[in-house]
């Protein structure tokens, strides 16, 4: 971990995470996966996981109050994540301190990874860019501007809060 840092303080966080995932595509393995036929035979195949997330955060909103959406267990699983990197990244702007406090939610082979995830504004847009530096689970976050989680100091954030 202190590696990881020295590369995020001297060459940044655009540098470190092309280091990490260079790495860890490196150490990609496919797994296997078992497919059922209609006549009971089972042939087992190689899949690989897929590791990036692209999200809209609009997508999990309700139109109407701006608040999450009624929507099964899951996906509100899934929308608290991304609205707590959304929330860290919009209140540590600008530039602020690409470890986040929320912790990687990917449980290889059953056990939950010990990451926390890093996440930064990409530069020249408004795309939240994160990733954990150990398993290498990663995505990009849009339409955030404007929500409830978004905690930028007056840029995009709604005027009647």
């Amino acid at each position: 971990m202190r590696d990881l840092r020295n590369l995020l303080i001297h060459q940044g966080f655009a540098s470190a995470l092309a280091m990490i995932w260079e790495t860890i595509s490196r150490d990609l393995r496919p797994v296997p996966a078992t497919i059922r036929h209609t006549s009971g035979e089972a042939d087992t195949l190689m899949v690989q996981r897929a590791r990036t997330w692209v999200v809209d955060l609009r997508h999990y909103l309700d139109e109407e109050t701006d608040d999450l959406a009624d929507m099964p267990g899951p996906a509100l699983n899934c929308a608290i994540y991304f609205c707590s990197i959304v929330a860290w990244v919009s209140d540590h702007l600008p530039g602020g301190d690409p470890h986040t406090n929320v912790p990687c939610w990917r449980r290889p082979g059953r056990k939950r990874c010990l990451g926390d995830i890093f996440a930064e504004l990409q530069p020249g847009s408004t795309d939240i860019l994160w990733q954990c530096p150990l398993c290498g689970e990663n995505g990009v976050i849009r339409g955030w501007e404007g929500t409830l989680w978004d905690r930028s100091p007056g840029l995009h954030a709604k005027e009647n809060r």
